[in-house]
């Protein structure tokens, strides 16, 4: 039976795989499912079991408490299991690559801070 918190699941499945730029096929073999079987999954047709939100959680390295979130996705109130469309990805979307941004400005700045020490020290050790 498909449940609401399927359908958000869906929505986060599909963006966290398009922010990170994989087709389904890749994602479904690296969890041990059939292509269909994932699009199944994207499209709210197929329940997420614990088993498959941890490795979902594993795959894109994010906890299970953040995949099973609404932070950032609106809230799915219909019962049907197609009341998700364009919009709410966009949300999702939006949100995903604006996290994944700061991430990646956030590593950029930590490198130049590392680089920064490392060329301190070898100056240092130059003198």
């Amino acid at each position: 039976m498909i449940v609401n918190p399927d359908i958000l699941y869906a929505q986060k499945l599909r963006a966290l795989r398009i922010v990170k730029g994989y087709k389904q096929e890749v994602i479904a073999k690296k969890l041990n499912m059939s292509q269909q079987v994932y699009s199944k999954l994207e499209f709210g047709k197929k329940p997420f079991t614990d088993n498959l939100i941890q490795g979902i959680c594993d795959l894109f390295e994010i906890s299970p408490e953040e995949f099973t979130s609404t932070t950032g996705f609106m809230n799915i109130q219909s019962n049907s299991p197609h009341a998700y469309g364009y919009a709410n990805n966009v949300n999702a979307l939006e949100s995903l690559m604006s996290n994944f941004l700061q991430e990646i400005q956030q590593s950029r700045e930590e490198r130049k801070a590392f680089i920064q020490v490392i060329e301190r020290l070898i100056n240092s050790k130059e003198k």
